[in-house]
């Protein structure tokens, strides 16, 4: 009994946490901008992937857009922030 109650609970946890990767995934498809936003949402897709090929394609995108945008912007507060994600 106590097996099967595990299994259920594995399941179900794997199935809970898998739609919020997916959700993740929409929101940093649907959004295009080179901004903190999509720092944030690389940032939130890079802690849930497992996969190392993904993993590692965004954290390339994330470094490039930090590196160019600390590099340009003027207002220290972004800068900052751009400078968080490196």
């Amino acid at each position: 009994m106590k097996k099967s109650q595990l299994l259920i609970i594995f399941l179900l946890s794997n199935f809970l946490f898998s739609q919020k990767t997916d959700s993740e995934l929409t929101k940093l498809k649907n959004y295009p901008q080179k901004d903190t936003t999509r720092c944030f949402l690389l940032d939130q897709n890079i802690e849930a992937e497992n996969d190392q090929n993904i993993w590692i394609k965004y954290n390339q995108e994330l470094k490039k857009i930090a590196q160019d945008k600390s590099k340009s912007e003027t207002n220290p507060v972004l800068k900052k922030t751009y400078t968080k994600y490196l």
